[in-house]
């Protein structure tokens, strides 16, 4: 009976060890443990800690089940400190290696989001807006209802409302230099981008004033036309500037002359 007892304490002892939330790491297999210390440094907001374990557990198990969660965290970690373009390289070879695994879809997200993450750091470099914004509008085809959609959507925005500035200023800063074909391009290039970028409206208007000094009214009549389609009645009610460009845009169609006709009306 005695024995009985014993052996009956030994086995609760056990198990109430095993309810506990957090499994001793020196009963673990090395490769479990490991695996669960380094999870556990990401966990704890420990990213530095939690590079240097995630690192070393991936060097160290290569053919371990947990590889691909293990890429996902060191990219993640890597993002925490800033460290982006090192990231992507994590979240590229997640996606190159296991094309299979559910945190894909995250981290095709994610390495767009590296690149976005550049452009409001310092460096400010436009090529990370423009790989940005490929990624994320590339997420968007391949998961249209994915889990990060709404993020993916508004960062694409963002992107499109930086470089259709950058345009724009490029635009403006030719037509300070007399370069008027020059600065049409770029205007018409930050309008291509997003129409509704903050400065579309001066945009319209400088791009039809280039258009009438490069003596090209057909131009000049559809940007005129343009800009005046833009002025809603909410928009000028808010906007007293854009009230005088819709102003002047009136009386410069008024004065162009009449829109040449298409050889097939000639024919009719």
């Amino acid at each position: 009976m005695r024995a009985a007892a014993t052996a009956a304490v030994l086995i609760l002892t056990v198990l109430a060890g095993c309810g506990g939330s957090q499994p001793r790491l020196d009963t673990l297999p090395t490769q479990e443990g490991d695996w669960i210390e380094a999870r556990r440094n990401y966990e704890k907001g420990d990213p530095l800690r939690a590079i240097e374990r995630l690192s070393e557990f991936i060097d160290t198990h290569p053919g371990s089940n947990h590889l691909d969660e293990a890429l996902l965290l060191l990219g993640k970690a890597r993002q925490k400190v800033g460290d982006n373009l090192v990231a992507v390289e994590d979240f590229n070879r997640l996606i190159r290696d296991f094309p299979q695994s559910p945190h894909r879809e995250e981290a095709e997200y994610l390495r767009g989001v590296s690149h976005f993450n550049e452009i409001l750091g310092p460096a400010k470099d436009p090529r990370a807006t423009e790989t940005a914004l490929n990624l994320l509008q590339a997420y968007l085809l391949r998961y249209p209802e994915g889990s990060y959609v709404d993020e993916a959507q508004g960062q694409v925005e963002e992107c499109r409302e930086r470089l259709a500035r950058k345009a724009f200023l490029n635009g403006k800063t030719y037509e300070k230099l007399d370069q008027d074909r020059a600065a049409t391009i770029y205007y018409e290039k930050a309008l291509e981008t997003k129409s509704t970028f903050e400065g579309a409206d001066e945009a319209l208007y400088r791009l039809a004033h280039a258009y009438q000094r490069l003596e090209e009214p057909e131009e000049a009549r559809r940007t005129w036309e343009r800009l005046i389609e833009w002025t809603s009645p909410a928009r000028l009610e808010e906007d007293e500037d854009l009230r005088r460009m819709r102003a002047e845009a009136m009386q410069a169609l008024a004065r162009l002359p009449d829109p040449v006709p298409d050889a097939g009306e000639n024919g009719r």
